[in-house]
């Protein structure tokens, strides 16, 4: 039993879609309107400070900006493990430690976002002050997140002013770009 519609009832129907479209129209745009103005509202305040952070004026600026280690994104897991280990290859070259190859290992758990950690272990043998060279140049490294762990260990048989050499164990994180698998 199909009905056909006369001109009038497609008319009325046309009529009604339009009205209908028309209130929704003005019921929502306005909704619209306002958020698009807080969006671009907090857009024009973020650039502003964006400005700012890039071009500090501000003598305070100026010294946290020297006073904060560099950092540089994320890369594959392969290549950051390559730049952070050759830059750590150098940094304890440069601090007196003896060089020994350096363990990679990456954990699955601990992904956070589209990060994955990486550590990089070192064991070896030193003097405390070189230990301490290392540790304060590794905020130069611009792939260096943290310290995962630090196990030093002195021969108990020597006497105290006898202990030169140690032997130490430092895990060191950095995060690299999660690969899909």
């Amino acid at each position: 039993m199909a009905m056909t519609l006369t001109d009038r009832d497609k008319r009325t129907i046309r009529m009604g879609a339009v009205c209908s479209v028309f209130i929704l129209g003005l019921v929502y745009i306005p909704q619209f309107e306002g958020h698009w103005r807080q969006v671009r509202s907090e857009n024009l305040a973020m650039e502003k400070t964006l400005q700012q952070i890039q071009n500090p004026k501000d003598p305070k600026q100026l010294y946290l900006d020297s006073q904060v280690p560099v950092y540089k994104m994320p890369t594959t897991a392969d290549a950051q493990a390559f730049l952070f280990r050759d830059k750590l290859t150098e940094q304890i070259k440069k601090a007196g430690l003896k060089e020994v190859p350096l363990k990679t290992d990456f954990p699955k758990k601990g992904q956070v976002g589209g990060y994955q950690p990486l550590y990089l272990s070192y064991a070896g043998t030193c003097s405390l002050d070189k230990l301490l060279r290392l540790l304060v140049d590794l905020k130069t490294n611009p792939y260096y997140v943290g310290i995962e762990a630090l196990k030093i260990e002195a021969d108990p048989k020597q006497p105290a002013e006898g202990r030169k050499e140690m032997t130490i164990e430092l895990t060191l994180t950095t995060l690299a770009k999660k690969t899909l698998s």
